[in-house]
């Protein structure tokens, strides 16, 4: 029986009972609370925290406890569905409040009716009071004095309400009473005359000060909210259309002050907001009515009070309170001091320019200051702290333009910023080190568009390249960025390590953009300065145009030079250093180089004064493929570099240098010989011409034979690629472009047409002939060998044709016009040497097919040998005389004949080979 019933533990037995105790103390709370809530009982006690949110308590279950015979126990009767309804969790801890007691029911019925009902008095009132206007019932006076009553009359019947706990109903009387006693006070002194401004403004007043007290005594905001919008519409409803700014601002300024004072003892922040828009909005309603010059000193003296008394209240509420700054201050703070500053600036700079400079400093000693403060007395906030920081280096910086010349500025934005970034890096803030950045991006900016070109040459001026004003401020702020990255640098703390890497980077970008940048332009400006004396002279001697064309063409050079250079120290860092930003950098400029080269530096290819190989456009493409070399073989042996990163920056560069070789070696080929044609003499024009020409296609010819033997060594499928399309733009070319350009009554064979053939096919042929040899070639080539093989051939057909074409109207060109007989003869021996050429031409070919087993010749040939068949048959027999036919069809059939007798002895060898 001991083990069916074991006596229960008594600890257990306490806690079960404890829980049960805490079940029936909650019910009983929900039970008070809902009795309340039906009541209309409202009770807050006063300094509480908020709570917790409790956690839920499991509904209590009906317990079977096994007393012990030394503690007897009963168990009482707790019913099991009895659930204590717990409430919610809310704002403050001491609030027993459900979900349901702030429902939208009672929401609407509470606060929201209660605002219209007010709303609907007003106005009824207000159209009662217009009939009884209209109808003479009542007076001017006893209108204002009935509209008085009715406000005095809310604001008592909303103190009532409020002693009996009806607070929001209370907090809309109280308003509406505010609101009628600014409209009546208004008519008495706008509409009916009744009283003068002073007295008005002083019940209008008494009035604000009785809605900020209301709203001091009810806790209510809205009635706060109103009495700052009657106090700032006071001065404008009882406007007279006459200046008092003294009395107008000094009205504003203890306005502020007043609804400041309960802002701060509310904590109602949105005041702050509210009175700051209300103060600005007035202000610059008064300056752009009211404001003259003679008025500077007394508006300047007002809007600094005004400036103070709001930049102090981030110090009220943050320091005094112990309350971290929020983002609405901070933009309060923010906004404050570029308005007042602005404004300031705009009103001071006319007569006192000398002036704003010392102004600027002053303010950004003032916002030392508050930092300093807040530092002393809050130093948790840091926020607030580096906003008065920075508020205090902004306007430092400000100062820095309007006292001191334009490259003065850059050097002090400068040394500005390397100082912010050594405090950054004492205290380590990151918001100092955004700072830091942006004065330094500042000065970068100012240097680019002012430095950079308000001290560039000056026509009639003088330029000495490196020491000038530009030169100056390009040192101080290279030597601060220099300084910062040093600091970085000597900071191997490990907190805040990724942002320094990014601060240096950043400077380290910055400075080589600075460095490139000025010697680019000193550059360019002294080359300017060169070109200067030839302009003034160009009117009288217009020959001085190639003059100034060779300077100019040296002024890209040497910058080309520098890019180069500059790229090439860039990339070997990068990779030394392992900094990839630096890297990709380099490879930028280098991209960039290659860009300038061939778009601008190009533009002098075919100059009249250029000299073959020795000029500034084939310079500029020199030194490109070697920086491009170099940029590939460094690559190359950086062996700790990414394998990702080298193979793409090796096929790139490999691929941008024979691009940039290419290009380079086209248009000097192509630049010398239209320099040429430019001469006065025009008898040459037509060799020159074909010269040209011929250059390209060589070019074009020979670098793509050599680029796809040189690929399918390496296996650079890529190069492949490129190497076939090079060569397929040389067959394009030769036929398309080179034939059309050819000279009539060229020298046989001795002539540049029919040379650029034999240059592409043999081009063509050493491809062939790599192709074929080579294991590296694509599976898919197979196809592309006997291609080449063809358009071998037929190119070779086409260029025999043409030159024979080309002797016969060499022959008739000379030939008088009525030699008749002797033009026809020339004319049937032209048609017959083309056949004769294809018949002698598919002979061979067919013998070489049969002697190499080329079985893709054979076929050639059969097909070159059935063209000359249908035009002898076809063409030569009803075109020729009959001695021309006679030799036509002879040498056709000799031709077949042996070639008959050919396949009929190898048929004949191969059936004894096959018996």
């Amino acid at each position: 029986m001991a083990d069916e019933n074991p006596t229960p533990d008594p600890n257990k037995q306490i806690i079960q009972r404890l829980d049960q105790l805490e079940s029936v103390i909650y019910q009983q709370i929900s039970r008070i609370y809902e009795i309340e809530k039906r009541l209309g009982i409202d009770f807050v006690p006063q300094g509480t925290e908020p709570a917790p949110t409790p956690v839920e308590t499991p509904a209590p279950q009906v317990l079977t406890i096994h007393p012990t015979p030394d503690m007897p126990l009963e168990t009482p009767e707790i019913p099991a569905e009895v659930e204590p309804e717990l409430p919610a969790p809310q704002p403050k801890a001491s609030r027993f409040r459900l979900p349901e007691a702030r429902d939208l029911e009672a929401l609407i019925g509470g606060n929201w009716f209660n605002r219209i009902g007010i709303l609907a008095i007003i106005l009824a009132v207000g159209f009662f009071l217009k009939y009884a206007f209209e109808n003479q019932w009542i007076g001017a006076t006893g209108r204002i004095m009935i509209g008085i009553a009715i406000g005095i009359g809310f604001l008592l019947g909303g103190e009532r309400l409020r002693s009996k706990g009806y607070k929001h109903y209370a907090h809309g009387l109280s308003g509406g009473g505010i609101a009628i006693l600014y409209l009546s006070i208004f008519a008495a002194f706008g509409r009916y005359h009744l009283i003068d401004q002073m007295p008005a403004f002083i019940f209008m007043s008494l009035v604000t000060a009785t809605a900020v007290l209301l709203a001091a005594r009810y806790d209510a905001l809205a009635i706060a909210i109103l009495g700052l919008i009657g106090g700032f519409l006071t001065p404008v409803l009882l406007s007279t259309g006459k200046d008092n700014q003294t009395g107008l601002f000094s009205y504003i300024v203890l306005l502020d002050l007043g609804v400041l004072a309960l802002a701060w003892f509310k904590q109602w922040r949105i005041l702050n907001y509210l009175a700051f828009v209300a103060t600005v909005l007035m202000s610059a309603a008064w300056l752009d009515e009211w404001y003259a010059p003679e008025k500077l000193v007394t508006t300047i003296v007002f809007f600094s009070i005004l400036f103070v008394i709001f930049a102090l209240l981030a110090v009220l509420h943050n320091v005094i309170h112990r309350r971290l700054v929020k983002l609405p201050d901070v933009a309060l703070i923010l906004i404050n001091a570029v308005l007042y500053f602005g404004t300031s600036y705009r009103l001071i700079e006319p007569e006192n320019h000398a002036y704003l400079g010392l102004f600027a400093v002053v303010i950004s000693a003032f916002y030392l200051s508050l930092g300093y403060l807040t530092w002393q007395r809050d130093r948790e906030d840091r926020y607030l702290v580096l906003t008065f920081l920075g508020m205090a280096s902004l306007f430092l910086t400000l100062a820095i333009p309007i006292q001191l010349d334009q490259h003065w500025t850059t050097m002090a934005w400068a040394i500005e910023g390397a100082i912010l970034i050594w405090i950054a890096q004492r205290t380590g803030s990151r918001l100092t080190y955004g700072a830091a950045l942006a004065v330094f991006g500042v000065a970068l900016l100012h240097w680019l568009k002012i430095d950079l070109f308000e001290f560039s040459f000056r026509a009639g001026g003088v330029f000495t390249p490196l020491i000038n004003k530009r030169g100056a401020s390009s040192l101080v702020l290279i030597a601060s960025l220099v300084a910062v990255i040093w600091m970085l640098r000597r900071n191997d703390d490990d907190e805040g390590a990724d942002e320094r890497t990014i601060v240096r980077g950043a400077c380290l970008m910055a400075t080589v953009a600075l460095l490139l940048t000025w010697l680019s332009f000193d550059l360019r400006d002294f080359y300017e300065a060169a070109k200067f004396p030839f302009r003034q002279r160009l009117n009288d001697e217009p020959a001085l145009w190639n003059s100034i064309a060779w300077l100019d063409s040296l002024k890209h050079f040497f910058i080309t030079l520098l890019w180069a250079v500059f790229s090439c120290l860039m990339l070997v860092t990068g990779l030394k250093r392992r900094l990839m930003l630096l890297r990709i950098a380099a490879l930028v400029l280098l991209a960039m180089t290659a860009g300038k080269v061939i778009m601008i530096d190009s533009q002098y290819y075919a100059a009249p004064w250029r000299t073959l190989i020795v000029n500034p456009v084939f310079g500029a493409f020199a030194l490109l493929v070697a920086a491009l070399a170099f940029a590939y073989f460094s690559y190359a042996r950086a062996d700790e570099t990414a394998i990702s990163e080298r193979s793409e920056a090796l096929n790139g560069l490999l691929a941008a240098g024979n691009l940039a070789a290419l290009v380079g070696l086209c248009l000097e080929a192509s630049g010398h010989f239209t320099a040429r044609m430019r001469t006065p003499d025009t008898s040459r024009y037509g060799f020159e011409a074909g010269m040209r020409d011929f250059s390209l296609t060589t070019v074009i010819s020979i670098y793509g034979a050599v680029a796809l033997g040189i690929a399918l060594k390496q296996g650079r499928r890529w190069m492949q690629n490129a190497a076939l399309a090079l060569l397929g733009i040389a067959v394009f070319k030769i036929i398309f472009i080179d034939l059309n350009g050819a000279i009539t009554g060229r020298t046989l064979l001795l002539n540049s047409t029919f040379a650029g053939f034999l240059i592409v096919i043999a081009s063509l042929a050493f491809g062939l002939h790599a192709l074929t040899r080579s294991d590296r070639a694509e599976p898919w080539w197979k196809w592309i060998a006997p291609a080449i093989l063809i358009i071998i051939n037929v190119l070779a057909l086409i260029a025999l044709s043409v030159e024979s074409n080309n002797y016969f109207d060499k022959q008739l060109s000379g030939i008088d016009t009525t030699a008749a007989t002797e033009w026809k003869n020339l004319q049937l021996a032209k048609q017959l040497s083309i056949s004769i050429i294809w018949a002698v031409y598919g002979g061979a070919m067919l013998l070489i097919g049969i002697w190499r087993r080329n079985r893709l010749a054979r076929i050639m040939a059969l097909i070159i040998l059935s063209m000359t068949i249908i035009k002898v048959f076809l063409f030569d027999l009803s075109s020729l005389d009959q001695l021309y036919r006679i030799i036509s069809f002879v040498f056709l059939g000799i031709v077949l004949l042996i070639v008959s007798f050919v396949y009929q002895k190898l048929m004949k060898g191969a059936e004894r080979e096959g018996s």
